[in-house]
């Protein structure tokens, strides 16, 4: 006995009830959860500046600067040379960067390695603004992104948003070539380059959610 088919009319209306019904199931739960764009207020008070899963997840980064002149590290002459390691600039790196210069400076404790301050990558990570306790130091294409996608203005220039100074800020990264220098992002114009980590720049932290 031949099986029974619906005629090709029943069959599309079959298909389009059922991918309307998975839409709207869709939608349902989209509904039931927070989702934010850019320049929203993240769920760690901070600014949202990327998004993903139609907002659901992304990154924020704190509404104003940890410091405006600190060193990344007061150790790098001494304990860095000793793990030249690499500290990747790719989106999604900050956080076990992070980990990486923590874990590091923490030796350089043990090892009674004279230190006049915390470093960048320590002040991020100890910060707990808006009850959370995962901020952590950008990487640099993560930095790269609070400039592109919150703060040019389109031309270049810092649009204001965010409180921005028109300044160099320091980033998690570090070439593995390169003993002293870090990667960091002017957020004057965009540009990038490798400073010193003695410089003094500024520090702002972010976090994914």
């Amino acid at each position: 006995m031949n099986a029974y088919r619906f005629p090709p009319s029943t069959r599309i209306a079959i298909i389009t009830l059922s991918i309307l019904t998975l839409a709207s199931c869709v939608n349902d739960v989209l509904e039931s959860v927070d989702r934010y764009s850019i320049g929203d207020t993240g769920p760690g008070g901070g600014i949202v500046f990327y998004t993903e899963d139609w907002g659901i997840h992304g990154l924020e980064i704190m509404e104003s600067d940890l410091s405006s002149a600190m060193a990344w590290s007061t150790n790098m002459s001494n304990l860095w040379i000793t793990f030249p390691v690499e500290l990747p600039p790719d989106v999604g790196t900050g956080r076990t960067n992070t980990v990486t210069i923590v874990n590091i400076e923490a030796v350089a404790v043990e090892l009674g390695v004279p230190s006049t301050e915390l470093s960048a990558g320590d002040v991020c990570w100890d910060y707990a603004g808006g009850g959370m306790d995962d901020w952590y130091l950008p990487s640099l294409e993560e930095l790269r992104l609070v400039w592109t996608n919150l703060v040019d203005d389109g031309t270049g220039v810092n649009n204001g948003i965010g409180g921005f100074a028109s300044e160099w800020y320091y980033s998690s990264s570090k070439p593995d070539w390169d003993i002293k220098n870090i990667s960091v992002v002017s957020f004057a114009d965009g540009s990038t380059a490798e400073h010193s980590s003695s410089s003094g720049h500024r520090v702002r932290a972010i976090r994914q959610f």
